[in-house]
């Protein structure tokens, strides 16, 4: 079996933190959208940006995500100094230590495969992480996939950083009701805390709304596009572009 890598560069390491910046702030919402983080990038303005851990608690976190086996006091060091640093030390501390899995060719109709070595890596590492999945097939629907198994994102962006470029997501009018009217019974119970007592008339707001989004969640989405793949097979081609 043949090697295809086993070790990241500076550029690629810079690369998975904007991927999972790109997942915090256009899938997850949990970060502001519009910005690019880069080797000049303070450690503080990166932590802000992300909306990511106190230094303490993500040195710990990244040290085991990046299966370091350095003294954690190093990457401390790095990540505390945050108004200093930038992300430049950051990337090459964790390129330099960093575990990186590799990639092997696979037996395929008399040869090598590297297709196929990606997907036994896939179906590895999504086990790995708990995933109550069967063997994935080229065919199989990915953003499927990834709505019931999001910590793919993380394989992904692990063996290929930069695969997933984006997340375009509508969800459906019924869900999208449920939304607006969720928000209109916090209005109202605003406002009926301000000028007059509770009663429990204010759950049918509430009430409504749940089932409004109870309907939505289980009707499909009217735009789910992770990346542009539609199928695994997409996805691997996707990979193999950057290994």
């Amino acid at each position: 079996m043949s090697n295809i890598y086993i070790k990241y560069t500076p550029k690629e390491i810079l690369q998975i933190l904007n991927d999972f910046y790109l997942l915090q702030s256009e899938y997850i919402g949990e970060a502001k959208r519009g910005h690019k983080l880069s080797f000049e990038t303070t450690i503080k303005n990166w932590r802000t940006t992300c909306n990511l851990l106190e230094p303490d608690k993500l040195t710990k976190a990244d040290h085991e995500y990046f299966g370091l086996t350095t003294d954690m006091a190093e990457l401390m060091d790095i990540l505390s100094n945050e108004n200093k640093n930038t992300l430049k030390e950051y990337c090459e501390y964790i390129a330099q230590n960093a575990k990186r899995e590799t990639i092997t060719l696979r037996g395929s109709l008399g040869g090598k495969c590297l297709e196929a070595g990606i997907l036994k890596k896939i179906n590895e590492n999504l086990k790995k992480r708990g995933a109550k999945i069967k063997e994935l097939k080229p065919s199989d629907n990915f953003p499927l996939l990834f709505k019931k198994h999001p910590e793919i994102f993380e394989v992904v962006s692990k063996l290929a950083p930069g695969t997933i470029g984006y997340y375009k997501i509508k969800v459906n009018t019924v869900s999208k009701i449920g939304g607006y009217l969720f928000l209109l019974a916090i209005l109202i119970l605003i406002i009926v805390l301000i000028v007059h007592k509770a009663s429990w008339f204010l759950a049918i707001p509430f009430i409504v709304s749940f089932i409004f989004m109870s309907i939505g969640n289980k009707m499909k989405d009217a735009l789910f596009d992770i990346g542009g793949y539609k199928t695994v097979r997409d996805l691997v081609y996707g990979i193999k572009q950057r290994v």
